[in-house]
């Protein structure tokens, strides 16, 4: 019995920036009012906040339920990582430097220690 070994090919989602998902209306999370109780012993959290660094317009930001949030940042997520799977998780938290295949045989091999 002959084993061949499959080329791996990793997902490829094309996937668009999430401005070009956005739905006008749609929300993610719905923040609720302060209850009265809260306002009264903390006070109105905008008076902490100098004149001059207040928004005079609201931010631009996708509107988006969370799950389609959740789905977009999974599929970067596997276009990034994908085709080089393993179990290192830490992998995508420092800085990535290419290193080619190559010398990952070279660096494994008995005659370079």
């Amino acid at each position: 019995m002959t084993l061949r070994k499959r080329a791996f090919h990793h997902m490829r989602w094309n996937e668009p920036i999430i401005y070009q998902l956005s739905t006008p209306g749609h929300r993610g999370l719905l923040v609720p009012e302060a209850e009265e109780g809260i306002e009264q012993a903390v006070g109105d959290g905008l008076s902490s906040i100098p004149i001059g660094m207040r928004r005079s317009d609201s931010p631009s930001l996708p509107e988006l339920a969370q799950p389609q949030v959740v789905r977009h940042f999974n599929r970067l997520s596997q276009e990034n990582l994908g085709a080089d799977l393993n179990i290192d998780i830490g992998q995508g938290t420092c800085t990535m430097k290419h290193n080619p295949k190559i010398n990952e045989v070279f660096a494994g091999s008995p005659k370079m220690t």
